[in-house]
């Protein structure tokens, strides 16, 4: 079956993981109640088409593309280039699929709904925003004097509205330090997930770059077979590669993408600014008090932000 599918199928599936998130962000812009269902399906069609394209290109990649790269070099040069790639591929494609999974299985910080327990297992209990708004501890009785203090509540969901906390209508929960939701994932991306996603990124970004890389080779190798006279076995390695010959600028049309969203969530933990209070602060303002609020922003970025997401690269 895979070996039917043409270079056309291809675009098709690339172009649909690019544009259906735009789609069901004008389809919320004009239906909002059904906008919303729309980045929930689409999350769904994303993910499915996000694993078939790591599926097909691993499949492509030791059918096809290793094979051709070994085409015309010494015994131990083969085994050199054999135990390279593989190695290479394995830790990338490996990694690559275990981070996104768990960025979209994690809980991306949700905060707690009104009577939930805490999770630690405490005896403090928290009553009902609209019984009350204060928070009573069972342990200790309150002071006579003590000022009750206000409770803010968010107003879709109940939860406790702190520093850091957004309401995602889509996920319909807070979220702790939210940075979007991604539809890529279908799910937010917050304090517990982050680093999951941003993991999985840079690993796409190597695999695609690799994969642009090997789809290279064939591309210029069967374009001077044309051209100049090559050994026969080149030739027939390229007459079976037949069509995947030019998978090259579809590897680098996700490259490109891919780097973007990685630069921006760079941007975003270097600051220590997340997307959506970034948005939040520039929306309704002119260009150039959102291009004095960026520079500002650029002055404050730190590396060792994005170092303390990501932790000792030994643990990546």
């Amino acid at each position: 079956m895979l070996s039917e599918l043409d270079l056309s199928d291809f675009i098709v599936i690339i172009v649909s993981v690019i544009l259906l998130p735009i789609f069901a962000d004008i389809l919320d812009s004009f239906i909002p109640g059904f906008g919303r269902v729309a980045h929930e399906t689409v999350g769904y069609f994303l993910i499915a088409g996000i694993s078939f394209l790591i599926g097909v290109s691993l499949y492509l990649w030791g059918t096809a593309y290793l094979p051709f790269l070994l085409i015309g070099h010494s015994w131990f040069t083969k085994l050199l280039l054999l135990g390279i790639n593989v190695g290479f591929v394995t830790i990338v494609a490996s990694n690559g699929i275990i981070k996104y999974y768990r960025a979209i299985t994690t809980d991306p910080g949700y905060a707690p709904l009104p009577r939930m327990r805490p999770k630690d297992g405490s005896n403090s209990s928290v009553t009902s925003p609209v019984a009350s708004e204060t928070t009573t501890t069972s342990a200790k009785p309150p002071m006579v004097d003590a000022p009750k203090l206000e409770v803010i509540r968010c107003k879709r969901c109940g939860s406790k509205k702190e520093p850091g906390l957004h309401h995602c209508r889509i996920c319909r929960r807070c979220v702790s330090r939210m940075d979007h939701h991604c539809p890529y994932i279908g799910n937010c991306v917050g304090v517990r997930n982050q680093r999951d996603f941003m993991l999985f990124l840079i690993y796409i970004s190597m695999g695609a770059l690799y994969a642009a890389i090997m789809s290279g080779i064939p591309y210029r190798m069967c374009a001077e077979s044309r051209r100049d006279e090559t050994s026969p076995e080149i030739r027939e390695a390229c007459i079976q590669l037949g069509k995947y010959v030019g998978m090259m600028p579809y590897t680098l049309a996700i490259f490109f993408p891919v780097n973007g969203l990685l630069g921006w969530q760079i941007w975003s933990v270097g600051t220590n600014v997340p997307t959506v209070e970034q948005s939040l602060t520039m929306r309704g303002k002119p260009w150039r008090a959102n291009l004095i609020y960026l520079k500002t922003l650029w002055g404050q970025w730190r590396w060792r932000n994005v170092k303390s997401l990501l932790g000792d690269l030994s643990s990546i």
